[in-house]
């Protein structure tokens, strides 16, 4: 294709004119092994209001099986440190985290629930309207 096309017509963002594309700006990952209530994750710095946090976990130890000795929060404690956070530290826990940084945000939704002895497994949580077609 030598000759045919210039180097500036086959980049991407001349093709599509800056717009379309990624909205995502950096994607940061890792696997931790949570053996206390608390540990600090270095990251690069982001935008906190462009960021979302997603994270899975499981027990690395055989125990008897309660939800409560391995739920793990995650939260940012500031732009360069991701924290993942629980109440009990009997047991380890695997944490695999993935933090998203977006390039623009319309509208970023956050909060905490906190569940109790007595709440059911599934609970509602209201936030404002979103436009789940876009």
């Amino acid at each position: 294709m030598e000759g045919l096309l210039t180097n500036n017509l086959l980049s991407k963002s001349d093709i599509f004119n800056k717009s379309g594309g990624s909205n995502i700006k950096s994607i940061q990952n890792g696997v931790a092994v949570l053996n206390n209530e608390t540990l600090d994750i270095a990251i690069s710095k982001i935008d906190l209001e462009k960021s979302i946090i997603l994270i899975s976990f499981n027990g690395v130890e055989s125990y008897n099986f309660k939800a409560n000795n391995i739920l793990v929060e995650a939260f940012f404690t500031n732009a360069e440190t991701l924290t993942l956070q629980r109440n009990v530290s009997t047991y380890s826990v695997k944490v695999s985290w993935q933090v998203i940084e977006y390039v623009n945000v319309k509208s970023l939704q956050t909060g905490l629930y906190i569940f109790d002895a007595t709440d059911n497994l599934i609970q509602n949580i209201a936030i404002s309207a979103v436009d789940i077609s876009k």
